[in-house]
């Protein structure tokens, strides 16, 4: 990518040393901006979460940015506030089932995407969500030994997947089963 960009510059007719001086300093404004992306989600969560500190929202994304930071029983922490909160929370429950697998704890993980599978009915999903969620309960599949299911969810979750870059990147990582 970092090759691609600076050679589109330095070939875009411009002076070669200035487009390759605007390729740099684009780069670089790219690798700060998500450099800083996470810092002021984080930032607004905190915001918000102080004003409000039954903010469901908030929470989850406080969830999701310990599993950034690999803190992930602080992450069920934050999921299972917000579920107190409102239960039938599918963003909740997807993150909650996705910690607890982090963690190994494959018997809460299950029994949250059993509730996601429930509630998934009545509430918004989105590919992301869908994606995850369809992988996991695969995996659950895979180590109970149903493997035939545990092909279709594999499948499927691919499938989802390409809706969602950061679903790919996230069930690529795995490579569960």
């Amino acid at each position: 990518m970092i090759s691609t960009i600076l050679l589109s510059y330095s070939s875009s007719g411009e002076a070669g040393a200035a487009g390759l001086i605007i390729g740099i300093l684009t780069l670089l404004a790219f690798w700060i901006y998500n450099l800083l992306k996470p810092k002021a989600k984080e930032i607004k969560s905190n915001i918000i979460l102080n004003i409000n500190p039954n903010n469901v929202k908030s929470l989850v994304e406080k969830g999701y940015l310990e599993i950034s930071r690999k803190n992930f029983s602080s992450a069920v922490d934050y999921f299972q506030k917000a579920l107190k909160l409102s239960s039938n929370s599918i963003d909740a429950l997807v993150g909650v089932a996705f910690a607890y697998h982090l963690i190994n704890d494959y018997p809460n993980s299950k029994a949250a995407i059993e509730r996601y599978q429930e509630n998934a009915v009545n509430g918004k999903l989105d590919d992301f969500s869908v994606a995850l969620m369809t992988y996991l309960y695969g995996h659950h599949c895979y180590m109970e030994e149903n493997f035939e299911q545990a092909q279709n969810c594999k499948e499927n979750a691919k499938t989802f997947a390409i809706l969602s870059d950061d679903a790919q990147e996230i069930i690529q990582s795995l490579n569960l089963y």
